[in-house]
């Protein structure tokens, strides 16, 4: 599990593989300081770094669904699982009886809301911008303190995103859960659907999640897609700017298999 805290606004985000969420607070100041002292006698989690397990107490759930928040609740997180949540009884909890799960590691949580980690389902991982040094610690931290927990990667630095993706997987340091789709179009650009399958095969073979297919030649548009089925990689499209966006459209109707149409189809 990993932890940032970005005290001025009151925001700590749990990035893990699967157990994505966010802590927003105060709700309720004085919620936070009625809290028995017996209560508070878990370990802080350190941050970059996963316990085994980790309760977040007496929170007020919202799902994301459209329901309203729900709580108080005890969320147990094993490795990078949520395993149970469980309700907590006011009345119980007032006069010191009531049954809390344990854990050396934990998160007091009374009077703050836990929402799900925020997706970026286009970013770039890049340690520059505009030849500006930007590294990728600095990058990944400002995606977790806005709750951003998950990113899907469509830059070309692959095999460099590759290990960053491993990494976060396996808990170490501060990182969203990163997605890594990778660009097809690279050079040498296939010629024909042989070349083009085999092409997919190898991205494939790296380890990727999906494909960008940008700038795709079309005649070879069929082969990618169905060897990205055969595969299991997803592709999302991403045609160059000047590309129409009834093309843009067309393309996934008659090829199916593209899950995803970005911005970059536009009409001029």
């Amino acid at each position: 599990m990993r932890g940032i805290l970005a005290g001025a606004v009151g925001l700590q985000v749990l990035g893990a593989a699967s157990a994505a969420l966010v802590i927003v607070g105060p709700r309720d100041t004085a919620a936070q300081a009625r809290v028995p002292q017996a209560a508070r006698a878990g370990t802080a989690p350190t941050h970059g770094v996963r316990p085994a397990r980790l309760v977040i107490r007496g929170a007020m759930l919202i799902e994301g669904n459209g329901t309203p928040a729900e709580g108080p609740r005890d969320i147990v997180i094993e490795g990078d699982r949520i395993v149970e949540v469980i309700s907590v009884d006011a009345v119980a909890l007032a006069n010191g009886t009531a049954r809390r799960p344990a854990s050396e590691v934990e998160i007091e949580a009374t009077g703050k809301d836990v929402v799900p980690g925020l997706i970026n389902l286009d970013g770039h991982v890049q340690d520059e911008r505009g030849g500006v040094a930007q590294p990728l610690d600095y990058q990944f931290k400002l995606w977790l303190g806005m709750g951003i927990t998950s990113v899907r990667d469509v830059l070309i630095e692959t095999r460099r995103t590759l290990q960053r993706r491993t990494r976060s997987a396996a808990g170490e340091g501060a990182a969203p859960r990163l997605f890594v789709y990778a660009r097809y179009a690279y050079r040498p650009i296939p010629r024909h659907a042989v070349e083009a399958r085999q092409r997919v095969r190898d991205l494939k073979a790296q380890g990727v999640d999906g494909l960008q297919l940008f700038g795709m030649d079309k005649d070879v548009s069929a082969a990618v897609l169905d060897e990205s089925r055969t595969s299991t990689a997803y592709s999302i499209f991403r045609q160059t700017p000047t590309t129409p966006m009834k093309e843009c459209v067309s393309g996934t109707r008659d090829v199916s298999g593209v899950k995803r149409i970005p911005h970059d189809c536009r009409t001029f």
